[in-house]
């Protein structure tokens, strides 16, 4: 269920990567994540992408660029709705 993926999404999100490679690879895993219809999971693959590269200035201003789209698209959603 998607609470399910919230929960191991804020695990995750604790999990400190080993190097640049590691990091790559589960913001890769998680990307499809990013484009779930729930915002709740949309949010904390957010925190997780951003927590992973915190320590990573350059990639950090990447993933804030990335994640501009799915961010919007949520904003736009739930101001579609009654």
């Amino acid at each position: 269920s998607e609470w399910s993926q919230v929960t191991i999404l804020e695990v995750v999100a604790l999990y400190v990567p080993a190097d640049k490679t590691e990091t790559f690879e589960i913001m890769n895993a998680l990307e499809d994540r990013l484009q779930h219809s729930n915002s709740a999971v949309v949010l904390a693959t957010v925190k997780v992408f951003l927590r992973a590269t915190l320590d990573m200035a350059d990639v950090h201003q990447q993933v804030f660029e990335r994640l501009k789209a799915p961010l919007l698209t949520l904003a736009a959603a739930g101001a579609a709705e009654p």
